[in-house]
């Protein structure tokens, strides 16, 4: 092999390095911007819905409006916010940051025909599953029937809840005590029908709810 071909050679390996290199940066480069936006996608943003730890609530604990609405499973008004407001609501209010908002299922007493229901919708919440399960319930119920324990065992086995620990759930004998934890926050309120809404301390019900929470954004310099 002459000089000058040892040199062509030479120079074709060099060449070959140099884009094998090249093309290490760009998988590398590529690796982290993918890595970039993994994390920051996953990162809670501000007015993003996501469920908290009660599995009750949903926005941002930090929004200006906290509102709570107490519901019954019986209630024709609750069934007409849930079905026909609430989506439209939470994307106005609930996902642009600005109302951080609790449901709490609301049977007036054990006899009521929605209390298993409701102690169903608790244990929803522990499997982050409530507000799916709500919306379920009020689209099937129909009569007392749709209220039966094999009907709010079906409503968990539809929203995708494990049914063993969902089963775990309603034989809990402290399960009763946040009916009455509900009951007894709703009592300071002066709360006496569903929906009631409160908004930043204030009862508030389903026909005024947006007036409510306007006045409460506003004072809050919002």
């Amino acid at each position: 092999m002459t000089i000058s071909e040892r040199e062509l050679v030479r120079s074709q390996i060099q060449q070959k390095k140099k884009k094998n290199r090249t093309i290490i940066l760009i998988i590398l480069a590529v690796i982290v911007v993918v890595a970039a936006v993994i994390i920051i996608t996953r990162l809670p943003k501000k007015g993003s819905s996501f469920t908290t730890e009660d599995g009750l609530s949903i926005g941002d604990p930090n929004a200006p409006v906290k509102v709570l609405e107490f519901t019954n499973f019986s209630c024709s008004h609750c069934k007409n916010f849930t079905l026909n407001t609430s989506a439209g609501f939470i994307k106005q209010y609930v996902e642009t940051g600005k109302v951080y908002y609790t449901a709490y299922p609301y049977p007036w007493s054990e006899d009521d025909l929605t209390y298993t229901a409701s102690l169903g919708a608790y244990c929803a919440a522990e499997q982050d599953t409530f507000y799916a399960y709500k919306e379920l319930v009020f689209n099937r119920v129909a009569s007392p029937q749709d209220l039966s324990e094999e009907a709010v065992r079906g409503y968990a086995e539809s929203v995708g809840m494990d049914l063993a620990k969902f089963d775990s759930c309603m034989q809990d004998p402290n399960l009763a005590s946040k009916v009455a934890e509900t009951k007894a926050l709703a009592s300071t309120f002066n709360v006496s029908g569903t929906p009631s809404f409160i908004v930043n301390g204030s009862l508030f019900y389903a026909n005024n709810l947006i007036d409510g929470v306007e006045a409460a954004l506003e004072a809050s310099g919002n």
